[in-house]
């Protein structure tokens, strides 16, 4: 019963039928609720037999603006009052209950002790119940759920949203999530009051709470599916930032070591340093430790690169910048370029 009531509570509907829009046809008051979802209708179909033993049909309503989108309206004729107790209770919580609640005028002739019950609702107190009792409060929030719940795709940003005609009705299904330990909040959109839930874990919690394993599994799988591809990217894009660092790099040291070697030739440097300064400039898109296997005897990635600073200090106190100017003379360059191989060798 109590998803039932979060059925009718979120997607509720009393109609007037007959009577002055259809003439020839008796005026009578129906229950109905409009759903987007088969799975939905089928449910609402069989609680309406089963519990209020009533006879529900189901219409279905095509779209084309809306590429051909279906809703269902499941609808019961109520019988003619007095109406059963239990009845009676389901519309007085409801439907009849909420404040936003509205009803066409009744022609004459037509009993009205329909539009009478909402002076005796007693919401308040079925709410007290509901959060005394945990089994008939997840019931009821799985009738919210099917009645106006909408879930975003995990792929984007995690948003559940349940939608509300009353504010007070919005606010009461908050306190109840918030005793599942449910953090919920609120806001108004087009004259409808939205509760919804932004936090992954208190989305999966709720899913689960109200019978939605399967969604549950679903939803999680995409999750660690995200993780994984946003993970790949974080790879992807800091090896393509170490590569383009590297290959940066190695261009600006083959320019300073051609400079060098064009000014002054190979003789300027060392004979340690000479064989890693031709495969620089042969292979400047490579990395270190490439570079450093290139080599005979093999270097480590810490041994090319301490060769490397070598060579740019001595181009750098030469006064060669990687466009290949120079100040002084070649004699003065010539014998700072010795004095400092000597102390480096």
């Amino acid at each position: 019963m109590s998803e039932l009531l979060g059925l009718l509570k979120s997607a509720g509907q009393v109609r007037l039928e007959g009577g002055i829009d259809t003439p020839g046809t008796p005026p009578r008051w129906s229950i109905g609720v409009v759903t987007s979802s088969p799975l939905t209708a089928r449910k609402t179909f069989s609680l309406f037999k089963s519990l209020l033993n009533l006879k529900a049909t189901v219409l279905t309503v095509s779209d084309k603006r809306f590429g051909s989108r279906r809703t269902y309206l499941v609808k019961a004729p109520l019988p003619k009052p007095p109406l059963p107790d239990r009845l009676h209770g389901v519309l007085s919580f409801s439907l009849l209950g909420s404040e936003s609640a509205s009803f066409p005028e009744s022609p004459s002739g037509v009993n009205t002790s329909l539009a009478m019950h909402s002076k005796r609702s007693g919401s308040g107190m079925v709410f007290l119940r509901l959060k005394k009792r945990t089994c008939c409060r997840h019931s009821f929030l799985r009738g919210i759920f099917l009645g106006s719940g909408s879930l975003s795709t995990p792929g984007r940003d995690h948003h559940l949203e349940l939608r509300f005609s009353s504010e007070t009705t919005a606010n009461e299904i908050i306190d109840l999530l918030r005793l599942e330990g449910i953090k919920a909040s609120s806001f108004t959109r087009k004259g409808e009051h939205v509760v919804y839930i932004k936090e992954t874990s208190d989305i999966l919690r709720l899913l689960g709470l109200v019978g939605a394993h399967t969604a549950v599994l679903k939803y999680e799988d995409a999750l660690i599916v995200r993780g994984i591809r946003e993970e790949i990217n974080r790879m992807v894009n800091c090896e393509t930032a170490n590569v383009s660092k590297a290959v940066e790099a190695g261009l600006r040291q083959a320019a300073l070591i051609k400079s060098l070697v064009e000014k002054y030739g190979l003789d300027a440097l060392p004979v340690p340093l000479r064989e890693i300064a031709i495969s620089r400039m042969e292979h400047p898109e490579m990395s270190l430790r490439e570079l450093g296997q290139g080599i005979t005897p093999p270097l480590t990635k810490s041994g090319v690169n301490h060769r490397l600073k070598r060579i740019e200090r001595i181009a750098l106190d030469l006064g060669l910048g990687p466009c290949g100017q120079m100040p002084g003379s070649f004699d003065e360059i010539n014998e700072i370029n010795l004095d400092q191989v000597k102390d480096d060798a």
